[in-house]
């Protein structure tokens, strides 16, 4: 990765400690809607930063995906 590039992983991290921090809500859909607004990056941009598909990306913003750890 270059200097210049962001982690995305980290960015999310840092976006749920200052949540966490704030005492705000920490609904995953809250937090990747803003973390994507505030980046510039569509689902499909998020979704490959993190390793997984567009279409859980588009189920967890749609309320369609149960998005606890099991």
């Amino acid at each position: 990765m270059k200097p210049d590039q962001v982690n995305v992983e980290d960015e999310v991290h840092e976006c749920i400690i200052e949540s966490i921090e704030a005492k705000q809500d920490l609904k995953p859909v809250k937090i990747l809607s803003y973390f994507m607004g505030e980046n510039n990056l569509t689902k499909a941009e998020l979704a490959l930063e993190l390793n997984v598909s567009r279409l859980l990306i588009t189920e967890i913003l749609n309320y369609k995906r149960n998005n606890r750890k099991r």
